[in-house]
């Protein structure tokens, strides 16, 4: 599955340059009135037309994919407040909740190492902007 982009990748750089070595083998049957400088300055046009409509194809495509990593930091964000609000709310039931506090926090620390460091650092800070929360721990507010 990792390498899947370097197999495309490299079998789109064969295909060009398959097409390149082609085209520089077909160059030579070509007849006369096909290699004009005005054939030579369509084919230049046509080029820089396909390389804008590319990249414009690219952008779109690295926005859509930031837009969609932007929501996905909202959600777990939110997650992570909802759950940080249930601990206190049973927190302020007392200690008859001690054992479903300490299922919380069991369940989490089993799914957080699912997340990356990367992720786990984001999660918490957010955790502690939306709670106060100043430890560093990963769900040391949890207590």
């Amino acid at each position: 599955m990792m390498n899947e982009p370097l197999i495309i990748g490299l079998s789109a750089f064969a295909v060009i340059l398959a097409g390149a070595v082609t085209g520089w083998k077909l160059r030579k049957q070509l007849p006369p009135e096909h290699l004009t400088e005005e054939t030579k300055s369509l084919i230049s046009l046509s080029t820089a037309v396909v390389a804008t409509v590319s990249a414009l194809v690219l952008g779109l495509l690295i926005s859509n994919a930031n837009s969609s990593f932007i929501r996905l930091g909202g959600q777990v964000t939110a997650l992570s407040a909802e759950i940080l609000r249930l601990d206190q709310i049973l927190r302020r039931y007392g200690p008859d909740t001690h054992v479903a506090r300490k299922t919380l926090r069991q369940l989490l620390n089993k799914r957080l190492p699912i997340c990356s460091p990367i992720n786990q650092q984001m999660c918490a800070s957010a955790i502690r902007r939306l709670t106060n929360c100043s430890s560093s721990s990963r769900i040391c507010c949890l207590r």
